[in-house]
């Protein structure tokens, strides 16, 4: 059996078989930040991060169920062949190199993924025209579910879901007979505490199920627009599966105490099952269009015969050329670019005693408000002697966010007014730090029993909004330009207790934090620099 007839057995034309694999090879070696990298986890200890971690890029599901439509849709891709390319693959051509130049340029690689999308319709329309982009969308939308919203928009959205797990399990709860009590994102079952965290929120869980989405609705065979539907319902049935297992690791670590419970990954997984079961189930109800995705079964092979042609005109050129060129790029750009070093945050501390105040250093929580010790952090206690109206307290946290192309990088604007994971918003408005001419917000906050109440004034450093941070995350830009230390925003918290909470008590609260930013405003300016 001859190279040919082998390659027909597949669906191809016999030379272009081998073209074809040398352009997947190249297109897999210019995208391997993005397409091997997800596969390098291989720490059983680390096989949540798959599944659960929000900050962390684990595209491989997204990868392997792509590879497997792009094999599936082999034989249609094959028959999809036109005549000559268009001028409309030159044109996105010209658009894809630029910006993968500067996808690899930022080291953004969220951004490599809608470059990878457009290069492979870009690729299969010059092979055959709009019916063979039609043929990529399925592969091309499971990409694209690994693609990551700009870091400070992930940040809100997560708060978000970690409220709203929060809530419901305590809903879930009540309703199964249980007392549990609900503090912020902080729920009490008996003598056990629960903090649901970033990795608790249901984010991750909510991108996987998308993706089996799309894999139940390509075993089923419906139609694209009927696809949409199905990865619709993976949103709300991600939540609220998040929110039985928020509420099964409660109960099982409260009522069985069982070694094997403590680890959440178990109950996680099978949450997952449930979900793949669930949007299978409904991919089966929904089938029956008769208008599939596309042709997926091999029609009548293509014989080589005199006078056809194995490829589009210009494809000998345009198909490898396109991907030669971005491995070129994937290579040289990194040694052109010099590589950052590191930026150690300038050393930076807070005087024990600064005119009447005297302080001592907190404990950090590395959950709140930030599940991870890579943002430097400080937290101080500071009173004054007692007077005529008692001592004076307040309570000052820094936290420095260095702008990162991923991970959860901006504290929520509803988050930075909150002294702990257990205290709840009463009231908040905007304001203003006038010592340093800055926008603020300021808050009343209690604890959920209302036992105690505090006003709070936060403000940002070095901060351009939530779109304007969000759009430069997306573009790979650190937020403020270049600077030896890497230039990262600063939020700063003055937390004051209300001793009484009337309109008197908060007034002089709120005179406290205002005495307090006057007798700190030198330390408090150092940080525009820092």
């Amino acid at each position: 059996m001859n190279d040919a007839s082998a390659a027909s057995r597949l669906g191809w034309p016999g030379q272009a078989t081998w073209l074809s694999i040398f352009i997947v090879l190249c297109v897999v070696v210019a995208f391997r930040s993005i397409l091997i990298t997800p596969f390098g986890l291989t720490d059983p200890a680390e096989f949540e991060y798959w599944f659960f971690i929000p900050n962390r890029d684990s595209g491989a599901v997204s990868v392997f169920i792509a590879a497997w439509f792009l094999w599936s849709r082999r034989h249609a891709l094959a028959e999809t062949q036109r005549e000559s390319i268009g001028w409309i693959q030159y044109v996105a051509a010209i658009a894809i190199l630029p910006a993968f130049w500067w996808a690899v340029w930022v080291s953004a690689q969220a951004l490599l993924i809608p470059v990878l999308c457009l290069t492979i319709a870009t690729l299969a329309g010059a092979w055959g025209g709009r019916s063979a982009v039609a043929v990529m969308v399925m592969p091309c939308a499971a990409l694209m579910l690994a693609f990551p919203p700009p870091a400070p928009l992930q940040a809100e959205i997560i708060w978000r879901l970690q409220n709203l797990t929060a809530d419901g399990a305590n809903q879930v709860l009540r309703l199964a007979g249980y007392a549990p009590q609900l503090e912020g994102t902080e729920l009490r079952l008996g003598n056990h505490a629960f903090v649901i965290i970033e990795a608790c929120s249901g984010w991750r869980g909510i991108q996987v199920l998308s993706v089996v989405a799309l894999a139940a609705s390509e075993l089923r065979e419906i139609s694209f627009r009927r696809t949409l539907w199905v990865v619709a319902a993976s949103i709300p049935l991600g939540i609220g599966l998040n929110i039985l297992r928020a509420c099964l690791v409660m109960l099982t670590q409260e009522e069985l105490k069982a070694e094997f419970f403590e680890s959440h990954t178990p109950q996680g997984i099978a949450v997952l099952l449930i979900g793949a079961v669930a949007l299978y189930a409904i991919a089966v109800r929904l089938q029956g269009d008769a208008d599939p995705v596309g042709p997926r079964s091999a029609g009548p092979n293509r014989e080589e015969s005199e006078g056809s042609s194995l490829f589009p005109s210009g494809w000998r050129t345009f198909g490898p050329s396109l991907p030669i060129v971005l491995v070129g790029f994937s290579i040289l750009i990194p040694v052109l670019r010099e590589a950052p070093g590191p930026t150690d945050q300038a050393a930076y501390d807070l005087p024990t005693s600064l005119g009447r105040w005297t302080g001592k250093k907190l404990k950090l929580d590395y959950f709140f408000p930030y599940s991870t010790p890579a943002n430097p952090q400080l937290h101080w206690e500071y009173r004054t002697p007692d007077g005529p109206t008692g001592a004076q307290l307040a309570d000052l946290f820094i936290a420095w966010e260095t702008p990162k192309p991923s991970g959860l990088d901006r504290m929520p604007d509803s988050k930075v007014v909150l002294p702990a994971s257990d205290w709840t918003v009463v009231s908040r408005d905007a304001a203003k730090v006038w010592q340093f001419g800055l926008d603020a917000q300021e808050a009343i906050v209690a604890r959920a029993d209302h036992s105690k109440f505090s006003y709070v004034i936060a403000w940002r450093v070095r901060d351009r909004g939530l779109l304007g941070e969000s759009l430069l995350s997306l573009l790979g830009l650190a937020g403020c330009g270049e600077s030896e230390n890497g230039c990262p925003r600063v939020v700063v918290r003055v937390t004051v207790p209300v001793f009484h909470d009337d309109a008197d008590g908060r007034r002089r609260a709120k005179e406290t934090a205002n005495q307090f930013v006057d007798a700190f405003i030198l330390p408090l300016k150092v940080l525009e620099i820092r």
